[in-house]
């Protein structure tokens, strides 16, 4: 990512950001955060078989938003990763019992 952003400063000129802007990076970077440590959590505390599901709850609100917000819908290559992942980790927690 880090290599995908300085090629495209490159190209793009440099603009600082305001107040608004600043506040929405903080707080989406404080909910990832808190996000990814909740689920990490979990998986120690909580049965593989409970908390898997909700991780892959994403795909499906990812998909949600990503339509509402962009009018995207995913091509056949995305509904075929995302029934892969799905389906590995079921087959994952169906192995773990």
């Amino acid at each position: 990512m880090t290599m995908c952003l300085a090629a495209w400063a490159i190209v793009q000129a440099w603009q600082s950001i305001n107040v608004r802007q600043f506040g929405l990076l903080a707080a989406s970077s404080t909910f990832w955060s808190c996000g990814y440590f909740l689920i990490a959590a979990a998986m120690r505390a909580g049965q593989l078989g409970v908390v898997a599901p909700f991780r892959y709850s994403a795909l499906i609100y990812s998909s949600i938003l990503g339509y509402v917000i962009w009018h995207d819908v995913p091509n056949s290559l995305a509904w075929s990763g995302m029934t892969l992942i799905a389906v590995s980790g079921m087959c994952v927690i169906r192995a773990a019992k």
